[in-house]
């Protein structure tokens, strides 16, 4: 069973999509010469996300560069930074300290106003995009 669950738009046109089901991300992405491909992105068995029982990865939102990925496993609460480049995952400590109500909500790259604004969990922290070594 698959319960494809969220999705997040990168600058070069790919789409990432959670599995809340199956330890997997999945990508979607555009050929140079028109056109996409779909494939399974990364297999998130044996890495620091160990999915568990019940709904896992949910929320899921790009950096505006395209280099990470912050996803969230709603069974547990976890935050994890994901590198589009290496694939390395990296569990981000969210009660690090940090300047009160210093959030960055990922605005929409969808042009239709007609369809949904961002949900709240497509809300990430600023310092956790600024600070790459600390998270």
């Amino acid at each position: 069973m698959t319960f494809v669950n969220d999705v997040a738009l990168g600058p070069d046109g790919s789409a990432y999509f959670t599995d809340s089901i199956n330890p997997r991300l999945y990508r979607l992405f555009p050929y140079e010469e028109g056109g996409y491909g779909f494939e399974p992105f990364l297999d998130l068995e044996e890495t620091p996300l160990e999915y568990r029982e019940g709904f896992n990865l949910n929320g899921i939102a790009a950096t505006e560069d395209g280099r990470y990925l912050i996803t969230v496993q709603s069974n547990t609460g976890n935050l994890y930074r994901i590198n589009t480049r290496s694939k390395e995952i990296r569990q981000v400590d969210s009660r690090s300290p940090r300047p009160p109500g210093k959030f960055l909500v990922v605005p929409s790259r969808n042009p239709s106003p007609d369809l949904p604004s961002p949900r709240p969990n497509d809300a990430v922290r600023e310092e956790m995009l600024r600070q790459e070594d600390r998270i």
